[in-house]
């Protein structure tokens, strides 16, 4: 009897362990699944090879090399070497440009050979001085680069180097190229117009010389903003976008107005926006008014959901514009 009820204090026991431990809570503790290691490979999936390892660098180093810090010597030499990298790209770049300039004289202008040798010469000895400007990159590189690449400077030497005849075709090469832009930016927007408008073959020609207006003064603010930036000449072909995008429209870089609205909004961004679409709205109703002799109301309506798409583009999307 009494080891019939030590056989049922054991079973219990068992039970109660069993029933205990199907009611223990889980572990939060994830343990996930090995990496898988290529066929034929042992041990550590490091990917460090052995060989790669410093000697007397255990296999994982563990934060030790994340601890280490540059010295200043480094940090120098660092520098160094990508100013001279940076240098070394910008002479491979200007020196394309010097050739394509050297070339395009030398065919425009009937270059004598001498003319050619003082030209290269000159080129040369201007593009060695923006290296080694780059090579010492500090906070006056910019300013004494642009200096160096005056346009103005480029013309002052040309005078000099022309004779007066090619001097005078110097000039009149500069009209047409200023002339072909123009024209290009003009069948540029005429393109993009009559995309988002439909057009009637009558109104095309009145519609073209709103356009060119345009496209010329944009094209001569382009280049006195090269001036003043001492950017030599628009390297790179022609970019239809840079005519047809709105950036000309909602341009306000010298209105000062975007500035009157984030000082009068401070930091709140809703009125930030209200003042921005308050003015966009304003412009795309000027720019409507251009055309209100010329277009009919559905046109307009067209006119202004293209302008609304763009001005939406030009800033981000936070206009909130489809």
């Amino acid at each position: 009897m009494k080891s019939n009820s030590v056989i049922f204090l054991a079973v219990g026991l068992a039970a109660g362990f069993a029933f205990a431990w199907v009611l223990k809570p889980a572990l939060k503790t994830t343990v996930q699944d090995p990496p898988d290691v290529p066929s034929g490979t042992k041990g550590s999936v490091s990917p460090f090879k052995v060989s790669d390892r410093p000697s007397g660098v255990p296999a994982d180093p563990g934060t030790k090399l994340l601890e280490k810090k540059p010295s200043d010597a480094d940090i120098v030499a660092e520098e160094k070497e990508s100013n001279e990298r940076f240098s070394s790209q910008q002479d491979e770049r200007i020196r394309g440009e010097d050739e394509q300039q050297i070339r395009k004289l030398s065919s425009a202008m009937n270059l004598a050979p001498w003319q050619v040798e003082r030209l290269g010469k000159y080129l040369n000895d201007r593009r060695a001085k923006v290296a080694e400007i780059y090579r010492t990159n500090d906070d006056t590189t910019f300013d004494k680069v642009s200096e160096i690449l005056d346009p103005e400077l480029f013309d002052s030497m040309l005078k000099e180097l022309l004779t007066p005849e090619q001097a005078e075709l110097y000039l009149e090469n500069k009209t047409k190229e200023r002339d072909t832009k123009v024209d290009n930016a003009s069948l540029a927007k005429l393109a993009a117009f009559n995309s988002a408008v439909d057009l009637r073959p009558d109104q095309r020609d009145a519609i073209y010389e709103v356009l060119y207006a345009d496209a010329a003064s944009q094209v001569d603010k382009k280049a006195e903003s090269d001036r003043k930036n001492k950017l030599r000449f628009n390297t790179g072909i022609f970019n239809p976008s840079d005519y047809t995008d709105g950036r000309d429209i909602f341009d306000f870089s010298n209105s000062g107005e975007i500035t009157r609205i984030y000082d009068s909004a401070g930091d709140d961004p809703e009125s930030i926006k209200k003042g921005i679409k308050a003015l966009v709205d304003q412009r795309i109703e000027e720019r409507l008014g251009r055309f209100s002799s010329i277009l009919d109301q559905s046109q307009l309506e067209q006119y202004r959901a293209d302008l609304k798409k763009k001005a939406n583009t030009i800033y981000g999307g936070m206009l909130g514009i489809q």
